[in-house]
This record gives structure tokens, C-alpha cells and sequence, in this order.
């Protein structure tokens, strides 16, 4: 058996032997959750507060092997690739002369990495839409890492629509499409939809959070037409003034003998709607026939 073979082994029976050790680890992280972009650096302390036989951390990269005589050790990588990488510090702390306890602390680490793209489109539709009827746009995200902190929201012009996140534990790079369904009307035509892809890594990410945002889809919606105004009411102007004569001819009329009486109204409108009555003052009567053969006696006065 190897030496490190050996040390591994001593370490499982230390854990198994010290059950019984009250759970209060005397280790603290610092900082106790870090965020890192997958790639860049990362460095994280444990400290020990009291004795102990030896710390260290254990790591898929960067592992720190047993260190004695220490009140901290750093765990440190000047670029970090493994999207799945769980880092823990431990310590043996002595009980009694013959028994340590055996206890860690887990780094909590979230490594992220941006989408590379973000698009957005209509499933299963090309062209115009037709109002009323139901369609649905696609949000693909493209490349992005940890899904659980991401959320997709959805945006109509600059109003906002809806959202959607994911329960999904994955660590990898992974794409996502999430969908959002629409029913529109003649007042989205010409309407730009839009996709945001944000990451919510918390506090300890960077601020404000990571975001890419799709090009704009331009929607046009074919509808019936309306009527969005009503006809301008007709102008009524009453007339100016009203007067009437007798056509071709001047002074005395001759009884029996047929004359033509004509009204003249000036500036009225709208003709259409006009009516003319004729009346005499005498009895008030109305008549439409422009044309009157006068009678005994003679001295009628005409109206229009």
C-alpha cells in the first residue's frame, strides 16, 4: 500500500471512529459562497480555530494535501475548468490522546459561463399572422451554464410579458428553449417581441447580473378592416338671405295670364336637404308648383 493510499485509509476510519464528536466543526470558509465565471481564477481560505493534527482541502483541482501547524490553508486555481468541481476543507481534531474527529466544510461554488447567443422565433409559421389566432415564439439560448440561475423574460417592445426559470440541477453548458404564446390583434401590428437571457448568481456574482438579449422579431398582423372614424358631419349654414320675383317681367299682372314666380335663397348649404314652400299670406297655403295663374282679386301676396 502506498503513503497516500495510507493516508486516505486513515482518514475513513478516523470518520468512522468519531461518530460521536459533537457536529460544531471548528472551520470557517471565506468567503463561505463564491461565483466564478468558468475559466477565471479563484482562491478561498479555510481557518481553524484551536488545535488539531492537520487541514487541508480536497479538490478535482487544487487540492491542498495535509498541512500541519497551520490556522489556515488556501485553496487556489488560476483558471477553473471543472464545471462540476465540489472543493471541501477538512481538519482532525484531536479528542483524546488516541482519537481525532474528522470534519469538513463545503465550498459553496456556483461556476457559470454567459450564453453564447440568444434568439428568438415562431414555431412552425412563417409570414403574417392572422389576428386572433394563437401562435407561439421560441426563445433559444444558446451554450449557458448553470441553467438553475437562469431566467428567460419575455418583452413586448419595452413592456415586459413573462418569465420562465428552471429547477434543472445541471452544471454543464446546456441549451434551453422556453416558449411564450400569443394571440394578437391589429394593435400588435408591426409589434417587436424580444427575449432576455438573465443570470441570477446572487449577491455574490457579479452585479448587475449577466444578461444577453435576442434581436427584435418584427410581427405583422393581417386584420379586418374597421371603421376608426365616423363620416364629418354635414356643414349647415342657413341661408343668407331669401327673396323672391317674377321672372321676365315687371308691374301689373293681367288676369288669367300665366306668370312665373322664382325664390332665390343665397348661400345655403347643405342643398341636399333643402325644401322650398311656396305660401300666400292670405291663407297660409303651401304648394310646390312654381308656376301660378293669378285670380280676383289680385292683390295676393306671395311667400317662398
Amino acid at each position: 500500500m502506498t503513503s497516500e493510499q495510507l493516508f486516505w485509509l486513515l482518514l475513513v476510519l478516523r470518520s468512522v471512529v468519531c461518530n460521536d464528536y459533537p457536529d460544531d466543526c471548528p472551520l470557517l470558509i471565506q468567503p463561505p459562497r463564491v461565483v466564478v465565471r468558468h475559466g477565471d481564477p479563484v482562491s478561498v481560505n479555510c481557518t481553524i480555530s484551536g488545535d488539531h493534527d492537520g487541514m487541508g482541502w480536497e479538490a478535482s483541482e487544487g487540492s491542498v494535501f495535509w498541512e500541519e501547524h497551520v490556522q489556515f490553508v488556501t485553496w487556489r486555481l488560476k483558471t477553473l475548468t471543472d464545471w462540476e468541481i465540489g472543493p471541501y476543507c477538512y481538519a482532525d481534531i484531536p479528542i483524546d490522546l488516541e482519537d481525532d474527529f474528522h470534519c469538513t466544510r463545503s465550498l459553496n461554488i456556483a461556476v457559470y459561463k454567459p450564453p453564447d447567443s440568444v434568439s428568438i422565433s415562431v414555431v412552425n409559421h412563417t409570414g403574417p399572422m392572422l389576428e386572433g389566432k394563437q401562435y407561439q415564439l421560441q426563445c433559444e439560448v444558446q451554450n449557458i451554464a448553470p441553467v438553475q440561475y437562469l431566467t428567460v423574460k419575455w418583452y413586448k417592445g419595452e413592456t415586459f410579458e413573462n418569465q420562465t426559470s428552471d429547477d434543472d440541477l445541471t452544471k454543464t453548458p446546456v441549451n434551453v428553449f422556453t416558449t411564450l404564446l400569443i394571440s394578437p390583434t391589429c394593435a400588435d401590428d408591426g409589434a417587436q417581441y424580444s427575449c432576455v437571457a438573465e443570470l441570477e448568481l446572487g449577491p455574490e456574482g457579479p452585479q448587475p447580473s449577466p444578461e444577453v438579449k435576442s434581436d427584435p422579431l418584427n410581427i405583422t398582423v393581417f386584420y379586418k378592416p374597421r371603421i376608426t372614424e365616423w363620416l364629418e358631419k354635414p356643414r349647415e349654414e342657413p341661408p343668407d338671405s331669401v327673396s323672391i320675383s317674377v321672372v321676365n317681367h315687371t308691374g301689373p299682372m293681367l288676369e288669367g295670364k300665366q306668370y312665373q314666380l322664382q325664390c332665390e335663397l343665397q348661400n345655403i348649404a347643405p342643398v341636399q336637404y333643402l325644401t322650398v314652400k311656396w305660401e300666400t299670406l292670405e291663407n297660409q297655403t303651401s304648394y310646390d308648383d312654381l308656376t301660378k295663374t293669378p285670380v280676383y282679386p289680385p292683390d295676393h301676396t306671395h311667400l317662398c
